[in-house]
């Protein structure tokens, strides 16, 4: 039963590779924090974070038009025993 204060949840918006390094290169402007990138865009900070660890490890790359990328199956990992997801 859904009680009469709940909200509706919105659609998961999917975000491509260039936008994510785009909100992640813009908490690094001056005065800029993750919370405010994240407030600004309507995104948890927490996933503004994630992006943020995933591009230092190179994982996180967007790709311009015309490029082509390779998939690959690899898992990305800054300690042993915990893998980072994309």
């Amino acid at each position: 039963m859904v009680g009469r204060f709940a909200r509706r949840r919105e659609p998961e918006r999917r975000w491509s590779a260039a936008e994510k390094v785009g909100k992640v290169r813009e908490t690094y402007g001056p005065g800029m924090t993750v919370s405010l990138v994240a407030r600004r865009h309507g995104i948890n900070p927490n996933q503004l974070f994630h992006w943020r660890k995933l591009e230092r490890v190179g994982a996180l790359i967007a790709v311009e038009s015309g490029e082509t990328a390779a998939v690959g199956s690899a898992t990305v990992s800054d300690r042993p025993g915990r893998r980072i997801r994309s």
